[in-house]
């Protein structure tokens, strides 16, 4: 069987979801990461390098349909690791 496939909010490019992060929507926490792939809802997937351009293209906010804290974003996607 073959790897589910999944497009990058940053870059628009796809990939195997094992190499992209999964980022959903927490009521009281906002934007966070789902390290497990198992919080319910929308999600959004990213590159860990990709940090620079999901925050100017705002894909984070689109593909979760919600409206995003820009600053707790980049807070969240600073914290991560660079890949």
């Amino acid at each position: 069987m073959a790897a589910p496939i999944r497009m990058c909010a940053g870059c628009r490019e796809r990939a195997p979801q094992a190499e992209l992060l999964r980022l959903v929507w927490q009521e009281g926490a906002g934007v966070v990461v789902d390290a497990a792939r198992r919080l319910p809802g929308r999600g959004v997937s990213l590159h860990p390098g990709c940090a620079a351009l999901v925050l100017r293209n705002r894909g984070v906010g689109r593909g979760l349909r919600r409206e995003v804290d820009g600053e707790q974003l980049r807070a969240l996607l600073d914290s991560l690791p660079q890949g």
